[in-house]
């Protein structure tokens, strides 16, 4: 009832368009005009289950996780840890200061859980800017905790910028492009996103999703490595 295309549609949708894998990265649940309870994503998983045997696309079970005024998540570690992908995102605050902001995303960052930091400055073009965060510390944050920023290729949002795509790509940060689709049209926003990615000088292999399944998966298992290693 909230505009979005059934879990089936997009599937199929992104299997027409070619994709050799679809992250269904719903809200998690303190997003709460349409976050889904850790229940809800249960009931999912046995949706995408069942979806898998049928079509022709690999499915990654994912979510979009809102961070927090002091950097926490929405589910206990048991539930975060089922997932194959996260990415998290601030939704709420955004009018708090630059040292606030950063320390709410650093700490996201250091989740072994998270691996992908979605619109890092919450921009929505037309509508207002980016929220003010420290960007060599993000950047250094990321790439010490080996976690993906993303380059959100909705029209509304483009974020990361351009520019802030060549900060990261000399950086060394990996990078992800995200359709950000809740349609089954919007799916071919990604080409606004790989132009982004372009135009900040981003090469095949600084995007994450420019690998092949196998390889994300070694992504994911990285960063809980490197977890296990420091914890």
């Amino acid at each position: 009832g909230d505009g979005r295309a059934s879990i089936t549609a997009m599937a199929a949708a992104a299997a027409e368009a070619g994709l050799d894998y679809w992250a269904v990265t719903d809200h998690a649940e303190a997003l709460a005009i349409n976050g889904l309870t850790a229940a809800q994503f249960e009931e999912r998983r046995g949706v995408l289950k069942r979806l898998a045997r049928d079509i022709d696309i690999d499915l990654l079970d994912g979510a979009e996780l809102n961070i927090g005024p002091d950097g926490e998540l929405d589910y206990d570690d048991e539930v975060l840890g089922q997932f194959d992908f996260c990415v998290a995102s601030v939704h709420t605050a955004l009018g708090r200061d630059a040292d606030a902001q950063t320390a709410r995303i650093v700490r996201a960052m250091r989740h072994p859980s998270v691996h992908a930091i979605g619109h890092l400055t919450g921009r929505k073009l037309g509508k207002r800017p980016g929220f003010d965060v420290h960007l060599d510390q993000s950047l250094a944050v990321a790439l010490e905790t080996g976690t993906a920023l993303e380059i959100n290729a909705s029209p509304r949002r483009l974020d990361l910028s351009d520019d802030v795509v060549r900060r990261a790509v000399d950086a060394g940060v990996t990078l992800t492009i995200s359709s950000d689709a809740h349609t089954t049209s919007e799916l071919d926003h990604l080409r606004f996103g790989v132009g982004n990615a372009q135009r900040g000088w981003a090469q095949v292999d600084d995007v994450l999703n420019c690998r092949d399944l196998a390889g994300v998966r070694d992504f994911v298992a990285a960063k809980r490595a490197r977890r296990s290693r420091h914890a």
